[in-house]
């Protein structure tokens, strides 16, 4: 049976709801996007959405929000930016880390790979992404993750 997924939120107070079949029998990663610029916003909901991947996605804009949401469900995948309002990339990448979340980072910025680095290390199951994002790249990782998560979901059951 075929489930429809949907994008939770992008403005604060605000749903938009964008249906995605799912291939996989109730299977989805579950993503939350943490990005405070509206275009890349847009851009990664609008390439998410062509690619029609099995992604249950959330949008939201600062640091606290990406918090709120990490307790309340539990993301697969969070790809976010470094600079953030109210809380920065690090800060939530650290402290998810040292709780022991499993969350894989997709880190979206528009530093160098050097300047990144030189703030801090990112942790193991990071991926960088600078600005401008490289789509064909993004997908692929998505689809990695994908397999990986159906892979474990598989030998769990």
């Amino acid at each position: 049976m075929k489930k429809d997924k949907f994008f939770r939120g992008s403005q604060p107070g605000e749903q938009r709801f964008f249906p995605i079949k799912s291939s996989i029998s109730n299977e989805c990663l579950d993503v939350l996007v943490v990005e405070d610029d509206p275009d890349v916003s847009s851009l990664i909901q609008m390439a998410i959405h062509a690619w029609g991947l099995p992604l249950d996605v959330e949008f939201v804009q600062d640091g606290y929000s990406a918090i709120r949401s990490v307790m309340k469900h539990k993301p697969d995948v969070m790809i976010l930016d470094l600079r953030l309002p109210k809380l920065d990339g690090y800060s939530i990448m650290q402290g998810l880390v040292k709780q022991g979340n499993e969350i894989t980072f997709i880190v979206v910025t528009g530093l160098s790979e050097s300047d990144v680095y030189a703030i801090g290390d990112l942790p193991q199951n990071a991926y960088l992404m600078q600005k401008p994002i490289d789509l064909k790249r993004f997908r692929k990782i998505l689809e990695k993750l994908i397999d990986e998560m159906m892979f474990s979901r598989l030998i769990q059951q």
